[in-house]
């Protein structure tokens, strides 16, 4: 996962996703770097429209979330259920 990490991290800071600078992340966050793990991220990567992908992740992320919402018209609250509002009061 370190290695999906590091290219969001340079993704979105406009840099270049190479091996140096995969390998320079993972480095610095105490990573011991695969160089061959490195190139079948960057090979499967080739094609992938990153922003594309963020974006659609973004979407079904929301979706979930959508689902997860209890509706006040089955006569219940976010709270009465056990809502978020509950897990961080406590």
């Amino acid at each position: 996962m370190e290695y999906a990490y590091a290219v969001l991290l340079l993704h979105g800071g406009n840099e270049n996703i190479d091996e140096q600078n995969i390998r320079e992340i993972l480095e610095v966050a105490g990573y011991n770097p695969d160089i061959q793990k490195i190139k079948a991220t960057i090979a499967a990567l080739e094609n992938v429209d990153i922003n594309a992908e963020l974006q659609s992740a973004a979407i079904d992320e929301l979706d979930i979330h959508e689902d997860m919402i209890v509706s006040n018209e089955e006569g219940n609250s976010p709270e009465s259920s056990g809502g978020l509002k509950n897990i961080f009061s406590r």
